[in-house]
């Protein structure tokens, strides 16, 4: 069994070596700050699926106390802070938060119910898609240039997978052409 300083000394190794700090056995995720490889990580989004539906109701529980203890403290009942609002249970930061977030959701209901682009929301999009023209190429030059950073023989992913997205893709930009 490890201390858990040697746990901590372990881990700082494998990420100073982008390899995954589960299993040690692949590359992390590193271009996009992740710590653990693709197997890895699927396992640990499954464990966690698990677990909160186990404790579903602890959580509820608990998430009701902490409201709680907070409303009758006088804090925020969303980040524990002193309120700065008389007669309200959030601090303004935290009010501030939530009206964008409400506000991102009307955005994002309404998007390309209007005709236009569901990325940038300005131009109208083609017949049939959900993007304009620029946008579609912008996203298939980032999809292209990021399959060179994916090892296929390691990967979770099958390399006719890839290369169904490559000839997708190739159709497309041929589309786009005509």
């Amino acid at each position: 069994m490890s201390t858990p300083q040697q746990q901590k000394e372990r881990r700082e190794y494998l990420i100073a070596r982008n390899r995954c700090v589960f299993c040690d056995k692949q590359d992390a995720y590193t271009l996009i700050g992740k710590r653990l490889c693709a197997d890895c990580s699927q396992k640990q989004k499954e464990y966690s699926i698990e677990w909160r539906k186990k404790n579903k109701e602890r959580l509820r529980e608990r998430k009701r106390e902490v409201y709680k203890e907070r409303s009758e403290s006088g804090k925020c009942v969303k980040c524990g802070r002193k309120l700065d609002r008389e007669g309200r249970k959030t601090c303004s930061r935290c009010a501030n938060l939530q009206r964008k977030v409400d506000e991102k959701k009307v955005v994002n209901k309404n998007r390309g119910s209007n005709g236009l682009c569901w990325t940038c929301n300005k131009v109208p999009h083609e017949p049939g898609e959900k993007l304009c023209k620029a946008c579609h190429d912008k996203i298939a030059r980032v999809a292209i240039e990021n399959q060179k950073y994916i090892n296929r023989e390691e990967h979770i992913w099958r390399k006719s997978e890839h290369e169904r997205v490559l000839e997708t893709l190739a159709r497309s930009s041929l589309q786009a052409e005509k």
